[in-house]
C-alpha cells in the first residue's frame, strides 16, 4: 500500500506546465546555445553543381539539422532536400 502512495504522490506532483523551450536561432531553428550559424561560411559557397539530398522524413526531426546547415551554407537553389519514404 505504501507502494502504492508513493507512486501516487510522485504523480500528482507532476507539473502540469509544459516545460520552457530554449531560445531558438531564427535562421537555423537549433537552439542558441548550439548553434551553428558562426560557422557557415560568410558569403555562401556556389558549387558547380546542385547537391541533391534524399532525406526520410523522420530524420528531420533528428536535433542535428545537418541537411538544412549545409543547405544554408550554400549560395540559393545550389542544394535540394527532398523527402520521401519511398524512393
Amino acid at each position: 500500500m505504501e507502494t502504492e502512495n508513493n507512486v501516487f504522490n510522485d504523480f500528482a506532483n507532476i507539473c502540469v506546465e509544459p516545460p520552457d523551450i530554449r531560445d531558438k536561432c531564427s535562421q537555423c531553428q537549433r537552439p542558441q546555445s548550439v548553434c551553428w550559424c558562426p560557422a557557415l561560411p560568410k558569403v555562401p559557397l556556389n558549387p558547380k553543381t546542385r547537391l541533391i539530398i534524399l532525406q526520410h522524413p523522420a530524420e528531420e526531426k533528428r536535433c542535428l539539422r545537418t541537411a538544412p546547415m549545409l543547405k544554408l551554407g550554400l549560395a540559393n537553389e545550389r542544394c535540394v532536400i527532398f523527402k520521401a519514404l519511398n524512393l
